[in-house]
């Protein structure tokens, strides 16, 4: 428990010839913030990266050496992406005390001893979590999409549950402005079919608990009276 609260992002150690892997490190070069370290603990950044299946070449330029913990705290969160690659003595030439900054450097997989990351090097992963992610959207809006036609197909077969309880019958010429007024207004909005959607959802569930319920049947046709001749004076209907 204390490791994990203590590390978000562990080391990573790597043979060299995962950074030439095209489904790795290769695969999105772009992604990654490659620093070098070579002999007599020089360090440098890199620009300018070019990486396939067989070469690293890099603008190299002469930074300070940095530390490479063993695992990143949650304040270094912004170097997940740091790639550190040590290279053999033999594999830098440059003069101790600078680096040609237009000078192209090129590493082989010969010239590497390891590799260190902090995110594991895989955007094919990458790439099927998002394509989950985006199946998943797709499901549930096919759902959603799904379950308020079938909840549209009832609605339109079964009629108004509550405006049919307290008037006392589907015919009722109160119901039929209502019935009106959601298939010329309300079905022509979309706050009008979320509403119409879960007005039915919900309605049945209303109608069963309190259809026998006095009270609750004046107040609600007393409401639904004063919204009826507003829409009649509104609409001339």
């Amino acid at each position: 428990m204390v490791s994990c609260n203590e590390y978000r992002y562990t080391a990573k150690y790597h043979e060299p010839q995962t950074l030439f892997d095209t489904q790795k490190f290769a695969g999105e070069p772009n992604n990654w913030d490659f620093y070098v370290h070579g002999k007599n603990n020089q360090f440098y950044k890199t620009r300018s990266e070019f990486l396939d299946s067989s070469s690293f070449q890099a603008v190299l330029t002469k930074s300070e050496p940095i530390d490479v913990p063993k695992g990143l705290k949650r304040f270094e969160y912004a170097r997940k992406k740091e790639v550190h690659i040590y290279a053999k003595d033999s594999s830098i030439m440059f003069e101790d005390d600078f680096v040609q900054n237009t000078q192209v450097f090129d590493l082989k997989k010969d010239d590497i001893v390891e590799l260190v990351s902090y995110t594991d090097p895989d955007p094919i992963n990458k790439d099927s979590n998002d394509t989950l992610l985006k199946f998943l959207i797709f499901s549930i809006t096919l759902f959603v999409a799904a379950f308020g036609y079938s909840v549209w197909i009832v609605y339109d077969f079964l009629g108004c549950y509550i405006a049919t309880m307290v008037y006392g019958s589907y015919d009722a010429k109160e119901v039929l402005i209502l019935r009106k007024f959601r298939d010329e207004k309300l079905k022509k909005t979309v706050p009008g079919k979320i509403f119409i959607a879960n007005y039915y959802f919900f309605s049945p569930l209303f109608v069963k608990c309190f259809k026998n319920v006095t009270f609750v049947n004046v107040f609600i046709k007393r409401c639904l009276d004063r919204w009826v001749n507003h829409l009649k004076l509104k609409n001339n209907w």
